[in-house]
């Protein structure tokens, strides 16, 4: 069996763990359905990503502008002007008789523009300063301009690429312009587009988007942003029932999770929270910080073609697809994979052989904050197919296992990061405790843990010797890409720690004084040395 509380991870070892096996190889079949979700959304699209000279655009430089509150002209918001380094094309915006536009120039150009450099936007330390009367526009003044909505989207630049030109920038013309005013008319009067995922976002502890009025999942993307992802819902939502009637339900499920997993992905490189990466000159990941920050600057991406449309992802999906049957084919039963807490699984006393746990890392990832962005959307794609899952508005934050500074009530002599830490360390003890039950006598309980923090190897460690396990052997393999954003420059290791326990073959009459005074120490050196390995390696 599997068990996940997180219903974004849920349908995915659903998908690998019990529809692959089952239904294998389906490469042929939803492509069709593939094919007609690209037809609908290129069609229903088109008007919105007025192409230049029969080139379709593929990425968009997007900013905001909001009016001077000295000198009242429109002052341009971001934080740096830089479209991509290597392709020597920056963004140059102008105020002129009172009209904003923007340029894109060259560095040699840039040079000859007076109080202008592309590393550097009017945005610093969260100040923005104007460039015709040089007043500076406090960040208290800013946060509060944006909360009421007293700003404009704005398009500074767009990409264009195809087989013969490669890569150009170019920017806005009046087309460009009236495609955003078209789009905003739209998704204004349009009913559903008007309400379409109006429900309040959870603000975490780390989460610096909120203050901005980005308040409802909605308000994560521009209009345009908006309409392009509901587009292709509809598309999905035509060809749903078709798809239901054609197949076999496990076939017909697994097709309907495929394709809300291409559009869904979709997310990460056009919202308003994932910034333009200069070296590249297209939208960085949403969540490439394990956060929800506000971006001075975002990326659009046109879904519909280029590096991240719905083309290029659905190919990426399907070919992972098709690697995991590969991997399963051998499977002759599948697992039951289940949705709720693993401090409460649905199995009797001693039925398990072997239990494996990839738990969370303390602090350093809050799984269900991070993972609503994508729940909102599958909700709104597989709700009614998985009503029990996707039920509630938002994922289930109580019951996770990470230290949430957040969901705990100190004392007022009490410190929260202590606080979090002991509810961390009591929540992963229920879990440990439920395997400790579930696991037959002798029984093996395999833990994942990667992660460079001495204090989380504490907590993790305490929690399996009041569990009552023994640990009996510890082995480290290399298992994150170094280069991967999560890992860099955080709390993550690119190395994991598999540690194994045994549950006694007999059960002790005084279990914890005994595993305590026997196997404490040596537990805690233990994890330190792996922890002081994965801090100096150089995997």
């Amino acid at each position: 069996i599997s068990n996940e509380l997180n219903p974004v991870a849920w349908l995915l070892n659903k998908v690998i763990l019990e529809y692959a096996p089952i239904v294998g190889s389906i490469e042929e079949d939803i492509q069709t359905w593939v094919s007609s979700i690209e037809e609908y959304t290129s069609e229903e699209l088109d008007d919105f990503f007025p192409d230049r000279n029969g080139v379709s655009p593929s990425h968009y430089f997007r900013a905001y502008s909001i009016t001077c509150p000295s000198c009242g002209d429109p002052l341009p918001i971001s934080n740096r002007w830089y479209f991509n380094r290597r392709r020597n094309a920056a963004v140059y915006p102008k105020v002129e008789d009172g009209e904003l536009n923007f340029d894109i120039i060259d560095p040699e150009e840039a040079e000859t523009r007076e109080g202008y450099d592309p590393n550097q936007g009017t945005v610093s330390g969260g100040d923005a300063e104007c460039p015709h009367c040089g007043v500076v526009t406090e960040r208290s003044d800013l946060v509060k301009i944006f909360k009421n909505g007293d700003f404009e989207f704005e398009v500074c630049g767009v990409r264009y690429e195809d087989d013969i030109g490669g890569k150009r920038y170019y920017p806005p013309t009046e087309e460009d312009v009236k495609a955003i005013e078209k789009a905003n008319e739209k998704v204004s009067s349009n009913l559903r587009l008007s309400t379409i995922l109006s429900t309040d976002r959870y603000e975490g502890y780390y989460d610096r988007a909120v203050p901005y009025g980005i308040e409802q999942w909605r308000d994560v993307y521009s209009p345009r942003q908006l309409l392009a992802h509901a587009t292709y819902l509809e598309a999905f939502e035509q060809v749903k029932p078709e798809i239901q009637s054609q197949y076999e339900e496990e076939k017909a499920n697994l097709i309907l999770i495929l394709l809300s997993f291409i559009s869904v992905k979709l997310i990460r490189r056009s919202s308003r929270l994932n910034p333009i990466t200069p070296r590249r000159g297209s939208p960085d990941n949403m969540l490439g910080n394990n956060n929800f920050s506000f971006q001075w600057h975002f990326g659009e991406s046109n879904l519909t073609v280029g590096t991240y449309s719905y083309e290029s992802e659905s190919k990426n999906v399907l070919e992972s697809y098709e690697e995991v049957v590969q991997y399963v084919s051998h499977v002759e039963e599948p697992a039951t994979v289940y949705q709720g807490d693993a401090a409460n699984l649905p199995c009797d006393d001693g039925s398990i052989q072997s239990v494996v746990i990839d738990p969370p890392y303390g602090d350093n990832v809050m799984y269900a904050e991070i993972s609503d962005a994508f729940y909102v959307w599958f909700r709104e794609y597989l709700g009614d197919v998985f009503s029990e899952t996707f039920a509630d508005q938002e994922t289930n934050k109580q019951d996770e296992a990470v230290e949430n500074p957040i969901i705990v009530n100190p004392d007022e002599d009490e410190s929260t990061s202590e606080v979090a830490r002991e509810r961390y360390e009591e929540k992963m003890g229920e879990v440990f405790s439920e395997a400790y039950r579930v696991l037959e006598q002798g029984g093996t309980l395999t833990i994942y843990f990667t992660d460079k923090e001495i204090e989380a190897w504490d907590s993790l460690t305490m929690s399996i010797i009041q569990s009552g396990f023994i640990i009996s052997a510890t082995h480290t393999i290399t298992s994150e890409v170094p280069y991967r954003v999560g890992v860099q420059e955080n709390a993550s290791a690119d190395s994991t720690l598999l540690l194994t326990c045994r549950k006694p073959k007999r059960e002790p009459s005084d279990r914890n004084p005994t595993l305590w005074r026997d196997i404490k120490d040596r537990t805690r050196e233990v994890a330190r040395e792996k922890a002081a390995e994965l801090l100096e390696s150089d995997h």
